[in-house]
């Protein structure tokens, strides 16, 4: 339970990074699920760099974190670039 507090305390702070861990220490469990959840804490990430502005920062974010996962989630990846142009 003590990974599952912090997970959700960090997410309270918009704060993505335990549970990304969470997720590539339990990738393959993921996978069989088909969960989404990597994704969708990476469209959050996403989203909070471009809320800050940092459009440069958000475009290697998406190239470094959206590749890998675009050819599955193409339609959710394409909303994710349509941030860049039109923003939050």
């Amino acid at each position: 339970f003590k990974t599952s507090r912090k997970v959700v305390e960090a997410l309270g702070r918009r704060d993505c990074g335990e549970a990304l861990k969470w997720c590539t220490e339990n990738k393959r469990r993921l996978a069989k699920a088909k969960s989404t959840l990597e994704l969708s804490l990476r469209m959050q990430e996403f989203v909070e760099i471009r809320r800050a502005a940092k459009l440069a920062e958000a475009m290697a974010y998406a190239q470094k974190h959206f590749a890998p996962l675009a050819k599955e989630n193409m339609a959710y990846v394409q909303k994710a670039m349509g941030l860049l142009a039109f923003g939050p």
